[in-house]
């Protein structure tokens, strides 16, 4: 097993400033992190553009016979940068926000200088063929109950997260679970004497049912997503990299499924959506190699 040293990048947007501090800790946001500094980033003209640069230094173990796949790189980058963002939004009580994207750099050989850089294309998914926005659809008749569904679903939507797309699509699964009706109850049998009392349904039952009996997904998928939203509401899961990856096809499905079930409440037929470039994480990022001052490459 080798340790491989890689280099993050990332710019944070906030309302915010930075004095000169330094500090040594023992408790990093994620393991690996051998050091992390942030400093307002000035323009040519010394002018600072708005937005502080992130630089840290993270080791990732390198258990294979060759290089690293690039999402396991980016993710362990990822997954650092959105902690920071989170921890600093808390220290502060209003938003902090990357800018662009995520990168990674490491240096691969000496002579000449060569290195390896990766870096995340934050807006895939929103890479689209142009659909018409008619009119009708927004002044349609919709209740109280089944706005609160359509906006969580938006809001998962136009998340660039994995995570926080789940969670405002389980938001918005488990109210339009709540509209339909039908689903099936479950028995509770006593241990001590055997006696059987009919209860439920419960919220497991009605997501289960909404999904697989209603919109005609396989259970065994249905009772996945729903094992996903028990996973983040408990904290159940460690979020790896095998996680995240579950949870992206989750979201991805529960888009769809989302959308399915509020045009069969609305009784609407809705147009298809645009097909756009793949959110997984393997399709969209970029990795190269290149060396130090060849413009060629």
């Amino acid at each position: 097993m080798s340790t491989e040293e890689w280099i993050v990048h990332a710019k944070l947007q906030g309302e915010f400033f930075i004095v000169d501090e330094q500090l040594d800790s023992t408790s990093p946001p994620v393991e690996g992190v051998r050091r992390l500094e942030i400093s307002p980033e000035f323009g040519p003209s010394s002018e600072w553009t708005g937005v502080h640069k992130l630089e840290a230094v993270i080791s990732i173990d390198n258990n294979t016979d060759g290089p690293l796949e690039p999402h396991l790189i980016y993710e362990r980058g990822k997954d650092l940068v959105d902690k920071i963002v989170a921890l600093a939004t808390l220290s502060l009580g209003w938003p902090v926000r990357v800018r662009g994207g995520v990168s990674l750099k490491r240096r691969i050989a000496d002579s000449p200088p060569k290195y390896r850089f990766i870096a995340g294309a934050m807006k895939a998914k929103g890479v689209v063929d142009s659909a018409q926005l008619s009119a009708k659809w927004l002044s349609l008749d919709v209740d109280a109950k089944t706005m609160r569904v359509i906006r969580w679903w938006a809001r998962g939507l136009s998340s660039d997260d994995g995570i926080d797309r789940l969670i405002a699509f389980n938001n918005a699964l488990d109210l339009l679970a709540g509209i339909e009706t039908g689903a099936p109850g479950r028995v509770r049998i006593c241990k001590n004497c055997g006696w059987e009392e009919k209860i439920g349904p419960g919220l497991r039952e009605r997501v289960t049912h909404l999904l697989s009996d209603i919109l005609g997904y396989d259970r065994a998928s249905a009772e996945e997503v729903y094992e996903s939203r028990i996973d983040l509401a408990h904290a159940r899961s460690d979020l790896d990299a095998a996680d995240l990856r579950k949870f992206r096809l989750h979201a991805d499905m529960l888009a769809k499924a989302i959308r399915k079930g509020i045009a069969r409440i609305l009784r609407v037929e809705l147009p298809p959506s645009p097909k756009s470039l793949p959110i997984d994480l393997p399709s969209s990022l970029l990795d190269i190699e290149y060396e130090e001052g060849n413009d060629n490459e």
